[in-house]
């Protein structure tokens, strides 16, 4: 059932529109999910290298600079992260 759900919600963002359904199968496996429910957690820096592709299923993420100015906001069906992946 997850992974209908998270296929279907990968189709419909264009980095997987034209994916084959097998890829997206196989991408969905390999996919962790990360439940965030409080503001003020650090998940992503800036600058930093990271491994991860973070995909938003559900809600939205904003980042700020570190003089707390909001930089960008990500929402449902958006990624952030290491996109060269």
């Amino acid at each position: 059932v997850i992974r209908s759900v998270y296929s279907d919600l990968l189709k419909e963002n264009d980095i997987f529109f034209n994916a084959d359904n097998n890829f997206i199968i196989e991408f969905v496996m390999c996919m962790k999910p990360l439940y965030l429910n409080q503001e003020g957690i650090t998940l992503y820096e800036f600058g930093k290298f990271t491994e991860e592709v973070f995909y938003i299923i559900y809600g939205k993420i904003e980042f700020y600079s570190e003089s707390k100015d909001l930089i960008i906001t990500y929402s449902t069906g958006t990624y952030f992260g290491e996109v060269e992946i």
